[in-house]
């Protein structure tokens, strides 16, 4: 795989004015302090922002994989379905998701004042046990998944519970595992106005709570 690895700041533009394109098998990276704008990631190619590294406006074709490593900075993006995304760092700016798959993992950090648009269809967004966010969710089509890590699905009388509390512009949805050992909970933001009916609970298979929007 060839590698493409800036300290310093790089927007990536041909000739012709368009953002950089990394073709297949072609991996970006921005090293400590490096930095990568308006990055165009095809299918096939990744894109690897390091600790201290940012990526801005990065975009993600189909098939296409990013990694943004503890310390490292996403800030802006959209996918389109069969992209994946891995934070384990920082996310800033919003994300747009079109049918991609997103996995926000142990020690990232989604801060508020920001928006994580699941706009298309079959999208994907896992959320492993401990980690907060506090951006808001919206913009949801029938099918998008939401898979958390943290409480476990129990069914039945003393099961998994479910809430939702709308304010203004935006909802409070709030997960809660069943008994045995399961019940943590996890609380997210959730874009316009909705309700718990919107969201059907079910075993992940991995221990976590599998939710899906409906309408």
């Amino acid at each position: 795989m060839r590698e493409f690895r800036p300290y310093g700041s790089v927007r990536g533009a041909l000739s012709n004015g368009r953002p950089y394109r990394d073709s297949s098998g072609m991996s970006l990276m921005a090293l400590d302090g490096g930095t990568l704008i308006d990055t165009v990631v095809n299918g096939g190619a990744s894109e690897v922002v390091n600790a201290r590294g940012i990526a801005v406006g990065t975009f993600l074709s189909s098939g296409a994989l990013a990694f943004i490593s503890s310390a490292g900075t996403l800030s802006g993006g959209r996918m389109i379905s069969g992209a994946s995304l891995f934070v384990a760092g920082t996310v800033t700016g919003g994300l747009t998701m079109s049918g991609g798959r997103v996995t926000l993992a142990a020690g990232s950090n989604v801060g508020g004042g920001q928006v994580l648009a699941m706009e298309g269809t079959n999208n994907w967004l896992e959320v492993r046990a401990n980690v907060s966010v506090n951006a808001i969710i919206g913009a949801f089509s029938v099918g998008d998944t939401i898979d958390l890590l943290g409480p476990g699905y129990v069914s039945g009388f003393f099961g998994s519970t479910l809430s939702y509390t709308q304010q203004t512009g935006y909802g409070v949805l709030t997960v809660k595992g069943g008994v045995f050992g399961l019940g943590t909970s996890q609380t997210l933001l959730i874009g316009s106005y909705h309700s718990e009916n919107n969201f059907v609970m079910s075993d992940d298979g991995r221990g976590g709570t599998l939710l899906t929007y409906r309408l």
